[in-house]
């Protein structure tokens, strides 16, 4: 197995989806010089985001969970995980930057994994 790509995602409809496309991507690329960029972002948040229905992402959850908390007296919340994990954030300004960036700009990185802290 590629060790490039995480196991769960080889288990889950989700990640198949997102692997397939960025392959189709490649291929085109490959194939027929389809000037191709591959973005990823996780953990998307802004001002529009939901804060509820269990859609919400870590730092709203967390938000709603203490006002809950507070709110209704009971004043323990559950915290997803053991507090060992690591997430990363991305602010939706930031996330049209990153996809404007590599669009129009000069930020092409070839066939190498990079995070973009590492070309910013």
């Amino acid at each position: 197995m590629d060790t490039k790509y995480p196991e769960y995602c080889m288990t889950d409809a989700y990640g198949w989806e997102k692997l397939v496309a960025e392959r189709l991507c490649l291929h085109y690329r490959d194939d027929y010089g389809l000037a191709t960029r591959i973005v990823r972002f996780h953990n998307i948040f802004g001002p529009l985001g939901t804060w509820d229905g269990g859609r919400e992402k870590a730092p709203a959850a967390i938000c709603r969970k203490v006002t809950m908390a507070k709110l209704s007296g009971n004043h323990e919340i559950e915290i997803w995980g053991d507090g060992e994990q690591t997430r990363s954030f991305c602010y939706i300004d930031d996330c049209v930057t990153g996809i404007y960036a590599p669009t129009y700009g000069s930020i092409i990185v070839s066939r190498h994994d990079m995070q973009l802290d590492a070309v910013a």
